[in-house]
C-alpha cells in the first residue's frame, strides 16, 4: 500500500528539514494514547518526540516577519535599513530575530517608527509589569 508523501517543514532556527510521519502519530495514539507523536527528521529513521518542534514560535526570522506583517522579505529589509521596522534580537553574528509579541504589538499600534515605537513599547512593558505585580 502506498502512502501519500509526508509533509515538509523548514525550521528557521536550525536549517533541518523535518517530516512529521501523520501516520505514525495517528497508528501511536489509537494503539497508546501515552505515546508521544513520532517525529521524523528527513533522511534519518529515528524518531524524536514531537515536543522538539517550535509550536508557537517566540522569535521569527526576517521572512516569517515580513509574511506576518504582509510584505516581501526584500520591503522588510529596506524597511529594516530605514528604521521602520522595531529592532531585532541578535543571537549570533548573522543571526537576527524578531520578537512575534512585539511585531503584533507594532502592528495594532499603527506601525510607528522605529524610535516612537520603543517609547511606547517601553511603556507597554512598563504597565505589564506593573499589573504583574498587584
Amino acid at each position: 500500500m502506498l502512502r501519500p508523501p509526508l509533509p515538509q517543514f523548514q525550521l528557521r532556527n536550525c536549517g533541518s528539514k523535518v517530516a512529521i510521519n501523520l501516520g505514525a502519530v495517528a497508528e501511536a495514539t489509537a494503539a497508546q494514547p501515552d505515546v508521544a507523536p513520532a517525529v521524523m527528521r528527513a533522511g534519518t529513521s529515528r524518531p524524536k518526540p514531537a515536543w522538539v518542534l517550535p509550536l508557537d514560535p517566540i522569535l521569527v526570522d526576517a521572512a516569517a516577519a515580513a509574511a506576518l506583517v504582509g510584505v516581501s522579505r526584500a520591503q522588510w529589509f529596506k524597511m529594516d535599513s530605514t528604521g521602520e521596522v522595531p529592532t531585532p534580537v541578535r543571537l549570533a553574528e548573522r543571526c537576527v530575530r524578531w520578537r512575534v509579541d512585539e511585531l503584533r504589538a507594532w502592528c495594532e499600534a499603527g506601525c510607528p517608527s522605529r524610535e516612537k515605537w520603543r517609547e511606547q513599547w517601553e511603556r507597554i512593558k512598563a504597565d505589564e509589569a506593573r499589573q504583574g505585580t498587584r
